[in-house]
């Protein structure tokens, strides 16, 4: 492989900490003078270079004769320190979330920015309704998951199930194909039919300072959830007017 040292850079080492270890992995224990006289270094450069190396798991290090030696790991460990880069990238994923959720409380507190998360798969857009329904308030949507359910139907079923028992009012707008099957329902729902729109394809929930917008169409389903008082109340209003409009 051409240019070791400048594939090294890629681990996370400086270009000395490259060189230093490219220099030295051919040699058994060495003090830090000897890689100072092959790369014309100061001694303490050295020496603080390759205790960075020991740091970075790259060398070992032991004391002789009053002096400090190093010796290189084999070059095996890369794959221990790409594993373990990847655990540590894996703890920080998982808890990103919460991170942004609890600094999202402090930040900036004097600009009404929205908060904006976006859902992926069936998975997260499950947990996405469940924090919905955290809102019991009236439920104004443009319903969609007739549609939806011809493709995801247990995406829908816990929330639909959990929406009926929590909100106070849900007030819904639906695509007028599917009038007939829901003449029967006896849940105590405000339902209105569009008369021009055949089917809605994009599912819309507003609720409290939140409004969830959901797409199923290929290549998978997505969603966003955007949370912002005077926004969402914009969008009530919207809503309620088109309903005042809709026999």
């Amino acid at each position: 492989m051409e240019n070791i040292t400048k594939h090294l850079l890629e681990f996370w080492l400086s270009e000395l900490e490259a060189s230093i270890y490219e220099k030295s992995v051919s040699l058994w224990l060495f003090a830090s003078s000897n890689i100072a006289n092959k790369l014309k270094i100061p001694r303490s450069t050295a020496r603080y270079t390759c205790e960075s190396l020991v740091k970075k798991w790259f060398m070992t290090q032991t004391l002789k004769w009053n002096t400090k030696y190093f010796k290189c790991e084999n070059p095996t460990k890369l794959f221990s320190i790409i594993y373990n880069e990847e655990e540590k990238l894996k703890r920080k994923k998982n808890k990103v979330n919460e991170l942004v959720s609890e600094l999202q409380k402090s930040y900036n507190p004097n600009a009404k920015l929205p908060k904006i998360t976006v859902y992926e798969w069936v998975e997260q857009i499950e947990k996405m309704f469940d924090t919905l329904a955290d809102s019991p308030g009236i439920l104004y949507t443009f319903w969609a998951w007739d549609y939806i359910k011809q493709k995801y139907e247990g995406m829908i079923k816990n929330f639909r199930n959990k929406a009926y028992k929590i909100f106070k009012e849900i007030m819904i707008f639906r695509s007028p194909k599917y009038a007939e099957i829901h003449k029967d329902d006896d849940r105590v729902l405000n339902t209105k039919y569009f008369k021009h729109i055949e089917e809605l394809k994009v599912d819309i929930q507003i609720v409290d300072d939140k409004m969830t917008i959901t797409c199923v169409e290929d290549p998978h389903p997505v969603a966003i959830m955007i949370t912002h008082k005077e926004i969402i109340n914009a969008f009530k209003e919207i809503f309620i007017e088109t309903w005042k409009r809709v026999d």
